[in-house]
């Protein structure tokens, strides 16, 4: 039960921050890649 309820409140969670994710992974890559060209 307590398990459930914590599966669910991570999948709520990774859904509303998905957004935010995506822009940080991007600016991640984009100066990793960046720094490489350098």
């Amino acid at each position: 039960m307590t398990y459930n309820f914590e599966l669910q409140t991570f999948c709520w969670k990774s859904e509303t921050s998905q957004k935010s994710n995506r822009i940080a992974v991007f600016l991640s890559i984009k100066t990793h890649y960046a720094s490489m060209g350098n």
